[in-house]
């Protein structure tokens, strides 16, 4: 009996510390998750927050505080004393209207009149451009990615203004891709170009960049030369 009894205790008290050990594993498992959902609903905040707050910088750019930093011309003409033309260049590419099923109705990928939002000093302008079908080879020789190669609508807005020489703050605003950003430029005498070249992201599966995932920023050129 006293064997039976030792060995019916034992087995107990095997079982009690299996069942200990069981639950002091599923509470380390459940207190892993809560961490990492946690982590999850913080970095998914601080996402939303900094897109959101892009979209605000780009709302209130797209507002004029005044109206004498630079005028829309169309041809060139004699340029004033203290005034220069500067041609504005952007081109870049978006995937085929719907190509995102997650994508709002409101995207403007794609579509016409997709929206550049531009300030001077004060001064805004919202320029809506339609865009072309574009269909190119999506990889080179070495079978390395094309940023914007493939299938896509490629936008290209060429501007002329005319503002006075000198030093200018400059904002360039991409609400479809939530991109917001300021430059400072100089302007020379005569006639000079400003280009915004894109950077596109990348994504999980790929480190190349593709315009198939948005712009990240923009690279601006001032008649060639990189403004950083």
């Amino acid at each position: 009996m006293g064997t039976n009894q030792t060995s019916t205790l034992g087995d107990e008290q095997r079982h009690y510390a299996v069942a200990v050990k069981t639950v002091s594993n599923e509470k380390r498992i459940a207190e892993m998750k809560n961490v990492r959902t946690i982590i999850l609903i913080a970095s998914l905040f601080i996402l939303i927050s900094g897109c959101g707050s892009a979209l605000k910088e780009i709302n209130a750019k797209s507002q004029s505080t005044r109206s004498d930093v630079y005028v829309e011309i169309k041809n060139g003409g004699a340029i004033p004393g203290g005034y220069a033309n500067v041609i504005i260049k952007v081109a870049i590419k978006t995937p085929p209207a719907g190509y995102y099923l997650w994508k709002s109705n409101h995207s403007f990928s794609g579509k016409p009149g997709f929206p550049f939002v531009f300030n001077i000093d004060g001064q805004a302008a919202v320029w809506k451009i339609d865009g072309q079908e574009e269909v190119t080879s999506p990889y080179d020789e070495k079978g390395e990615r094309i940023p914007d190669g493939g299938r896509g609508i490629r936008y290209i807005l060429n501007k002329k203004i005319r503002l006075a020489t000198g030093s200018h703050k400059l904002f360039l605003g991409v609400p479809e891709d939530e991109y917001a950003g300021e430059f400072v430029i100089f302007v020379k005498d005569g006639v000079s170009t400003l280009e915004f070249k894109p950077v596109y992201r990348g994504d999980h599966q790929r480190t190349a960049p593709s315009f198939l995932n948005g712009i990240q920023t923009f690279e601006l050129f001032y008649d060639g030369s990189s403004i950083k």
